[in-house]
């Protein structure tokens, strides 16, 4: 063995003793920082990994959701391996966590999502870590206290006549306003934006409201071939199951390419794209590693035809996305015709044109903020429609009534047709929307990485610990909703929201990090679920409580199947009577009514009659 080989030798065995010294430092450090908080009785050094290990993939998510709730002060330690995590579920504690500007850093599990989505503002981390002046208002950090002295005076004065002509706010001085402008649009970004916060301001303003029309215009056009699909598997077989989760995954990444890029992909009927094809390969991938401890080593998984797999379909997707953009910034120059619907794409390029000549916002940040939207928006979407046929599949009454309001809608438009917006206007299906979302939130946890020292509910959680806030049980807490396994819409109307904890509900999170597309994700489950039980009623034979869940970047059956079935039709509408019990009628007339309105709309132009009726079954 010569010495070369000696040396190396060596060299490797100091730094993998170095390592793990580190590794077992810090582990006995922040066992000892969180030893007063309550544990299930963790194994040193492997904690709770045996018994995750022995019980099945389809359980560990009901497995663990019932560990929590056995500790009722809403707060855990669970510790995997060397790495701590500190549950919560409590609205409190929930809400001291999200509404704070200081813990706005996103945990390690995303971190996984980076070669993918690199600084996209999903998983970019938005502050500087030495920041010691702080407001006591809005709790933000700051390097110079004459910074922090500006932004009282910018952000917290309370008559406010002044706007500012980019991002429109509001200051009670004009010098105020004036600072506000040198420092927050300056191309020298001050010591209190960091890339995400001032990238997310931008952001913000390409979800404004007038970006809806075009955003309804292209759910009606993919809505119908949805229906058309449907339709297609059910005059295959009528008696096999249809999986219709993975339609309205199509459906879903249909909507989110042409609403992100402006392109037509066409998902749901061309059979092979490469482009669509690296993307959902990326989704499985990415959620495949969040479960296999050893993948999430990056060094050991890109060794792996997994990790090589990732690679290709990363570069088959940024390669796809940065030409869209070329040709995009190429025909805006080219032609001052603006086109008939307005993409999140072009959105962007509006915000980059203002600023490029500052370099504030590149190429590549847009390319990752594309990314981020389109991985965002395409699996949950698509989990959260069909969670809500699950959930009214298994609620009969509840579908009744969501019927019988949208026939009263078409009743009240008899002279002319009725409006899209007006049909929107449904405040029970409203209602039905948000409690699914109670029930099957699409993102069940939040994962923070604290950035100072927290106490909470007099627990001390040092800076550096993972802090996931489990939004599916705060959901399904008996301390905070009554018979929270129960499908009840009514549990959001105004009288009963005014009474409850402002963060007891929580799917789109809250606070400086809150979900941005949260008012466009409830208007495209409202369209959707209004277009498919106006054409069809959905049953289920599978109850909630026998349905296996699991939990990675977002809420899925366990086996990632939703399937449906063609019943035969009986011709009869469903109303409930006096006492609430669904009572039959031989009349379709209503029904037929509502969805002529819908056609005339455009919304859904190749309709059938009522005839057509599904019922879901085992997944």
């Amino acid at each position: 063995m010569g010495p070369i080989l000696l040396c190396v030798i060596f060299v490797a065995g100091v730094y993998l003793m170095i390592t793990f010294y580190l590794h077992v430092s810090d582990y006995l450090e922040s066992n000892t920082a969180l030893r007063h908080i309550p544990s299930p009785g963790n194994l040193p050094f492997v904690g709770l990994s045996w018994q995750w290990s022995r019980i099945a993939p389809e359980n560990r998510f009901k497995w663990f959701n019932e560990l929590c709730y056995s500790f009722k002060r809403g707060i855990i330690v669970t510790w995997f391996g060397l790495h701590p995590i500190v549950n919560v579920r409590k609205p409190d504690q929930i809400k001291t966590v999200l509404k704070s500007y200081c813990f706005v850093q996103k945990s390690q599990k995303y971190k996984l999502l980076r070669p993918w989505l690199g600084k996209g503002l999903l998983i970019s981390n938005a502050h500087d870590r030495s920041k010691p002046f702080e407001c006591e208002i809005c709790h933000k950090s700051f390097g110079y206290k004459s910074v922090l002295d500006r932004h009282m005076n910018a952000l917290h004065n309370r008559s406010k006549p002044f706007e500012c002509n980019i991002c429109r706010k509001s200051f009670g001085r004009k010098y105020v306003l004036q600072n506000h402008v040198n420092t927050v649009h300056d191309h020298i970004k001050p010591f209190e934006y960091e890339y995400s916060e001032w990238h997310r301001s931008l952001i913000s303003r390409t979800f404004h409201q007038s970006r809806n029309d075009d955003f309804i215009e292209i759910i009606q056009k993919k809505v119908t071939i949805l229906l058309e699909q449907i339709q297609l598997e059910i005059n295959k077989n009528v008696k096999e199951p249809i999986d219709i989760l993975h339609l309205m995954s199509k459906y879903s990444l249909d909507v989110v390419c042409e609403n992100v890029l402006g392109v037509d992909l066409d998902c749901q009927r061309v059979p092979f794209n490469p482009y669509v094809e690296a993307l959902q390969k990326l989704c499985n991938v990415s959620i495949d590693r969040y479960y296999e401890f050893l993948m999430k080593w990056d060094y050991l998984f890109y060794k792996t035809a997994k990790g090589r797999e990732l690679m290709t379909a990363i570069d088959i997707v940024r390669e796809f996305t940065e030409e869209i953009i070329k040709q995009r910034i190429s025909l805006r120059k080219n032609t001052e015709e603006k086109p008939k619907c307005k993409s999140f794409l072009d959105a962007l390029l509006d915000v980059y044109e203002e600023f490029k000549y500052e370099s504030t916002v590149t190429i590549e940040q847009i390319r990752e903020e594309l990314d981020a939207y389109i991985f965002s928006a395409y699996s949950a979407t698509s989990a959260a429609i069909s969670w809500a046929l699950f959930a009214l599949g298994n609620a009969q009454k509840a579908q009744a009534r969501v019927s019988a309001e949208m026939r009263e809608a078409a009743e009240s438009t008899s002279s002319k047709p009725a409006s899209i917006r007006q049909l929107l206007d449904l405040k029970y299906l409203d209602r039905v929307a948000k409690e699914v979302l109670r029930l099957y939130p699409s993102v069940p946890t939040v994962g923070r990485c604290l950035e100072k020292d927290l106490v909470l509910d007099f627990y001390f959680i040092p800076k550096g610990t993972q802090v996931d806030l489990h939004v599916y049980q705060l959901h399904h807490d008996p301390d905070v909703w009554d018979d929270p396994e129960r499908f009840e819409p009514d549990r959001f109307l105004p009288e009963n929201c005014n009474v409850r904890h402002s963060h007891a509900y929580a799917p789109f999170a809250d606070g400086p990090r809150a979900c941005l597309g949260r008012d466009q994700a409830l208007l495209e489950m409202k369209l959707v679920l209004s277009a498919l039980l106006a054409k069809w009623r959905v049953y289920s034979c599978l109850r909630p409580a026998e349905m296996k869940l699991r939990a990675d970047f977002n809420l899925r059956p366990a086996d990632d199947k939703i399937s449906i079935i063609k019943e035969e039709p009986n011709d009869m509408c469903y109303n409930e009577n006096d006492d609430g019990e669904i009572e039959d009628e031989t009349s379709e007339t209503k029904n037929l009514q509502y969805l002529r309105c819908l056609q005339e709309n455009t919304l859904l132009e190749h309709l059938g009659s009522h005839d057509d009726r599904m019922t879901a079954v085992r997944h």
